[in-house]
């Protein structure tokens, strides 16, 4: 970090919505417990509370390219990419692709697999741009809050759990190919999604500067075993379902601080905030509340900021119509401190 001054920043744009058909969206409800506009929810309280929030806003005024994507997919992969099917699967949403296949057939119909293919990929792209950007903005500015991201589950030629791009994987090798960071900097992952961050232990296998904290339940989803044995620079921590709220914090607790401290000199940490862990939440079997989610995220940042590491904090899962406004108060009470 060039200064001890924060001056905290938050990256967003309106493309990263999921702005599908009316035709089709009661559909997609039906198929995934997922707020589709999510993101634009947060900004909304976010603008509401906050004074001045528009100096402290980043734009997202390109979309990622093609060539960034390969910072941390194979070719290969991102072919794969331009069959619906492959999506629908990789987005938990099989039957998708069958309901746009016999929907593009009727009279009138503008419905077309091209066509929602790239309703789902591009506000992805546009997040996974957003992470970059939040990247470059913590190294100058000490936080950077990108209201979107946190796709853990993607991995160098797979997309699975509604993640596709792992976009904080391009965003450290983004920062590396422009020399912002070097290969042999330490980097740190906090990953508070409830869900193992299977995607990014498998594209960091191997990387022995990528150190990564995941804290999560072990019962669920994805339990992928290969990419839990990371031999030198994994801090695993598989939790039973059911966890509350005393539990889970003395767990953080007890251990953030000495993965920290186990790394020489970090230079950047990504945290993946996800607010899956709530007690509401259809799919992490935490019992969590909000101000448990709302002590974690002060915890996390305090604790890295106080350690002189610049932080980029991307939103991870989260299912519940109450995501949007934890998530929102998480942030007014960053910025709150920090701006």
């Amino acid at each position: 970090m060039k200064s001890q001054t924060i001056q905290p920043k938050v990256v967003y744009s309106d493309k990263y919505n999921f702005n599908f058909d009316n035709s089709l969206l009661d559909l997609v409800r039906e198929l995934h417990p997922f707020d589709s506009h999510k993101y634009a929810n947060v900004w909304k309280i976010i603008t509401n509370s906050i004074l001045d929030i528009d100096q402290i806003k980043i734009d997202v005024d390109s979309i990622i390219t093609e060539n960034e994507l390969k910072l941390a997919h194979s070719e290969e992969y991102l072919k794969k990419l331009l069959t619906l099917s492959y999506i629908a699967k990789a987005i938990e949403m099989p039957e998708l692709a069958v309901a746009v296949k016999l929907l593009s057939v009727l009279p009138c119909s503008d419905i077309s697999e091209s066509s929602i293919r790239k309703s789902i990929l591009d506000p992805m792209k546009w997040a996974t741009k957003g992470t970059i950007l939040a990247g470059y903005e913590s190294l100058e500015n000490g936080i950077a809050i990108n209201l979107s991201g946190g796709y853990h589950h993607a991995s160098r030629n797979k997309g699975e759990g509604f993640c596709i791009y792992s976009d904080v994987a391009i965003a450290i090798k983004h920062l590396q190919k422009n020399e912002k960071l070097t290969t042999e900097d330490n980097i740190l992952i906090v990953d508070l999604d409830v869900h193992q961050g299977n995607g990014l232990e498998r594209i960091f296998h191997d990387d022995n500067h990528v150190h990564i904290f995941d804290m999560y339940n072990g019962g669920i989803y994805p339990q992928d075993q290969w990419a839990r044995k990371r031999v030198n620079n994994n801090f695993d921590l598989p939790l039973n379902s059911g966890m509350e709220d005393d539990s889970y914090l003395t767990t953080l607790h007890d251990n953030l601080p000495r993965f920290i401290t186990s790394v020489q000199s970090p230079k950047i940490a990504f945290y993946i905030a996800g607010t899956d862990v709530f007690e509401e939440d259809p799919l992490g079997e935490f019992n969590v509340s909000e101000n448990g989610i709302l002590a974690r995220d002060k915890y996390v940042i305090d604790t890295l900021v106080d350690n002189g590491i610049p932080c980029v904090m991307v939103l991870g899962g989260g299912y519940t119509k109450q995501s949007a406004t934890i998530i929102a108060n998480s942030i007014k009470n960053i910025l709150t401190k920090y701006q």
